[in-house]
């Protein structure tokens, strides 16, 4: 819901009076964003959201906050949730707790070093530039987009970039500090569209175990995750989705590959106001490493 407005005027130009010559009509006006159609049974949002068997929709109807905190108590997100169903796959509740099957959320996994075969990484400001363009991109698809706190400063500062959301919970209000630390995110307030790990000064292998944590606290995931990175990296991306661990997730279906150099040629195609651009977008220029 983008905006709301009590407006009788407005409502007679809509769709005039409801009857015949009343002058009374539906005077709240809401106004909205983006919507998606998703084509599912009715039964399902009134099962997921905890309506009774015989309740019925009367015109416009709101989930009260009430039902969305019950939903996203034992759920992730919504709109993914809804698609998942849509397509026949098990839904499946968020764990109270996030203990992944390698241990301790917060301990790195048994193999996890720093490798001397990783090839030298570009300078830090590249890493900031493509941070700074992928949330710029966000903002132009018509994205609210969020960065580590850590890194919105220097982002400000370098590239006077504030349009930061406040916080980053998207239904994951409970397990959020598992996975606020990726480099961008798109998202709506209860919708997370993509992530995005740029991979620059960091190995690979700490992108990939952000995601694999957000894996496990949103499991009913649909949304793209990409791992950005120079094209020189894509074989060593592909060895790291190899890990068992990883491939237990099921890691290397959910992460494709984005190279700096195909974010380069959007920014190229797009120009300076980004018009057209989207999350397909991203999908098609960049590639699935699972075969």
């Amino acid at each position: 819901v983008a905006a709301k407005v009590v407006s009788p005027e407005l409502s007679r130009k809509l769709w005039q009076n409801l009857h015949g010559d009343a002058a009374q009509g539906w005077d709240l006006i809401y106004f909205l964003a983006n919507p998606r159609e998703i084509g599912v049974p009715f039964v399902t949002v009134r099962t997921l959201l905890g309506y009774q068997p015989d309740f019925q929709l009367r015109g416009f109807t709101a989930v009260s906050a009430e039902r969305l905190n019950t939903f996203y108590s034992a759920y992730d997100d919504l709109y993914s949730i809804l698609l998942a169903s849509r397509e026949g796959q098990e839904i499946r509740r968020t764990p109270n707790e996030i203990i992944p099957p390698y241990g301790n959320p917060i301990d790195p996994l048994p193999d996890a070093i720093e490798e001397s075969t990783e090839q030298e990484t570009p300078p830090e400001s590249e890493h900031s530039w493509m941070q700074w363009r992928l949330l710029r991109f966000g903002i132009q698809a018509g994205q609210k987009v969020w960065a580590p706190r850590n890194d919105q400063s220097r982002i400000t500062s370098a590239y006077n970039f504030s349009e930061f959301e406040e916080t980053f919970a998207s239904g994951l209000d409970t397990q959020v500090k598992y996975i606020e630390n990726i480099d961008v995110v798109w998202k709506e307030e209860f919708r997370i569209d993509a992530a995005f790990e740029v991979e620059n000064s960091t190995s690979i292998y700490s992108g990939l175990l952000r995601f694999a944590d957000l894996a496990m606290v949103a499991p009913n995931t649909h949304y793209p995750l990409f791992i950005v990175a120079p094209s020189e990296r894509r074989n060593r991306v592909r060895e790291q989705l190899a890990r068992p661990t990883f491939k237990h997730l099921k890691i290397a279906e959910k992460v494709r590959f984005l190279s700096y150099e195909h974010v380069h040629e959007i920014a190229d195609f797009f120009g300076t106001d980004g018009r057209g651009v989207s999350v397909e977008v991203f999908s098609g220029k960049a590639e699935n490493l699972s075969s």
